[in-house]
């Protein structure tokens, strides 16, 4: 939770924050993007986190055209995350499957390829168009089926129709938190590097916290 006691996340179906309770406040992977942010951009025109300026800042910007509706508090930081299983139809492949590792099975390494052709592609077009990853919702439901075409086949989980502010879940988590902690899997190695201001560092843990309320600039403590 944020300094204030609160944590929420992001609602494309309202175009809200929602508070969320503790007992929603530790997400399981398999992560394929984490990112912990105080600012929009972490490129001229790559914006994972459109919320994450201060209401300072966004006057700031609003003069030059561009608006904010959900600025970060000064207590806060935002955190981004894609989780595959969100997507009906990479969890009704993962619950087919006979593999007790289903996560480093063959089947999933096609799942995952699928996934970066296919729903991967949309997020970071639109993290590259002002953020609008933000308003993706997957379908309510997977029929779990494949075609051809071309010659080439084709999986539900490429196939996965994204909708803008649908039915389902979020396809992006667009958490407001005042920190967070990093536990990878022992067996992860990649999973234990992290970036922190550009610094690819390697822990075994890693924790995140807001040391102080600065509503129109941003300090890092390493």
């Amino acid at each position: 939770p944020s300094s204030a006691g609160t944590l929420s996340v992001y609602d494309p179906t309202t175009d809200g924050f929602q508070t969320l309770s503790e007992d929603k406040a530790t997400l399981e992977g398999p992560f394929l993007y984490l990112a912990a942010l105080t600012t929009d951009r972490l490129e001229p025109t790559f914006v994972p986190g459109p919320f994450s300026v201060t209401a300072a800042l966004s006057r700031a910007e609003s003069s030059s055209g561009s608006t904010n509706p959900h600025p970060r508090p000064p207590s806060s930081l935002d955190i981004v995350a894609i989780r595959p299983l969100r997507s009906p139809a990479v969890s009704s492949s993962a619950a087919s499957s006979s593999s007790p590792s289903w996560a480093t099975s063959d089947a999933a390494q096609d799942v995952r390829l699928q996934f970066a052709l296919g729903a991967l592609t949309k997020i970071t077009q639109l993290m590259y168009d002002n953020g609008k990853h933000v308003y993706l919702t997957y379908p309510a439901s997977s029929g779990g089926s494949s075609s051809t075409e071309g010659g080439e086949s084709k999986t539900a989980v490429q196939e996965e129709v994204l909708e803008e502010r649908g039915s389902g879940v979020a396809v992006v988590e667009y958490f407001r938190c005042g920190g967070y902690e990093w536990q990878p899997a022992a067996d992860d190695a990649q999973a234990k590097l992290t970036c922190i201001d550009g610094t690819v560092l390697r822990a075994s843990k890693t924790e995140v916290e807001v040391l102080h309320d600065w509503a129109d600039k941003v300090g890092v403590w390493r």
